[in-house]
């Protein structure tokens, strides 16, 4: 299942790493993710087009030109670009939505490029740098699709004012703050649920029931003398009690 989406208008993607945007800056041809304040000129809208309904397959369109998402090499880690259409491999401005659904990311997809089989990822070398990679279950492979079409202007292809671009980016930066809110509460949940298990698991260790040096039947129960910890630790390394 597929987000819900109004096909010919605009989208952002935030990413699930840490809740960055996917943006576009056309005249420099760079595609990566960041926060929009760091770079007010560079773009974070996509036209969402629909390819076909089954599997679910779109094209992200630059929202400021007739310009498609493609991913034109197999290789894993290759960077994207945007090229008109159309394009010189077919499939390669076209990617199938495959929902994540699980946990935090519930309402996250991923996307495969129907040419090169990569996802739509992160490079982690720069960790901003969109590229296409195998599937790795990283959450840079998560997107979530946040709906920012203006309500007062359906013209998916309309370039924004800057009072738009201050409403969507406002928008944007409520969505980032409420994931980033929920992933670190969910990441302390599976801290706090980790560290009780391997309480847990120790907790529930059998006493040692072996032979005692010192003979007390309760050493290793309620208590360890000396002499049985230096015969447990010190064939591990450790010195364990000097003068014993």
């Amino acid at each position: 299942m597929g987000p819900n989406f109004k096909f010919g208008e605009l989208y952002s993607l935030l990413n699930g790493k840490d809740g960055e945007l996917l943006r576009l800056d056309l005249p420099n041809r760079k595609i990566f993710i960041d926060n929009p304040e760091s770079d007010p000129n560079a773009d974070e809208a996509f036209e969402v087009l629909k390819v076909s309904k089954s599997p679910l397959t779109i094209k992200l369109s630059a929202a400021s030109g007739p310009e498609n998402l493609i991913q034109e090499h197999h290789k894993d880690g290759a960077k994207l670009w945007f090229a008109s259409p159309p394009v010189p491999k077919t499939g390669s401005d076209e990617w199938i939505v495959e929902h994540e659904g699980s946990d935090i990311y519930s309402n996250f997809f991923k996307l495969k490029n129907v040419y090169s089989g990569t996802f739509l990822d992160i490079s982690h070398a720069d960790d901003e740098t969109a590229v296409g990679k195998k599937i790795n279950h990283h959450s840079t492979q998560y997107w979530q699709f946040i709906h920012v079409q203006d309500e007062d202007n359906q013209d998916a292809g309309t370039a924004h004012t800057l009072k738009r671009k201050k409403h969507m980016r406002n928008k944007l930066r409520n969505h980032q703050d409420t994931f980033r809110k929920d992933k670190a509460e969910y990441l302390k949940e599976k801290r706090t649920e980790a560290a009780q298990e391997q309480y847990n698991s120790c907790d529930n260790q059998p006493a040692y029931t072996g032979p005692n040096i010192c003979g007390n039947p309760m050493c290793g129960v309620d208590h360890i003398c000396a002499a049985d910890y230096n015969r447990i630790v010190r064939p591990m390394g450790y010195p364990g009690v000097p003068g014993i």
